[in-house]
């Protein structure tokens, strides 16, 4: 099944670097869905929920909150996912470091 939007395959597992990749997977190495809830104007959702309807409850809970009074609380799937496996290092080489409070002289 795929993503009519992209084109992507839906739940086709990572090969050999799946198990490098730190997100919850089940035993085929599919990612497993989950669903995090966001109120607006706050900081980003911290919490993962497997099971959609615990998000909604969530959802529910904190927008009968009186600081969220008014507020949005968005429930948000996740799709997809990507992460840099491998992040080459750079080096390179400074000018010799010269203190300018040494002088050539008086």
């Amino acid at each position: 099944m795929t993503d009519p939007k992209t084109g992507l395959p839906y739940g086709q597992p990572l090969g050999a670097d799946a198990s490098r990749l730190k997100t919850r997977r089940n035993k085929e190495g599919i990612m497993d869905r989950f669903w995090m809830v966001h109120v607006e104007g706050t900081g980003g959702p911290k919490h993962h929920h497997s099971i959609e309807k615990l998000a909604n409850e969530e959802a529910e809970r904190l927008s009968r909150q009186e600081v969220n009074r008014y507020k949005k609380v968005f429930v948000m799937e996740c799709k997809r996912f990507c992460q840099a496996l491998e992040v080459p290092v750079v080096w390179d080489v400074l000018e010799e470091h010269r203190d300018p409070t040494e002088g050539s002289g008086p």
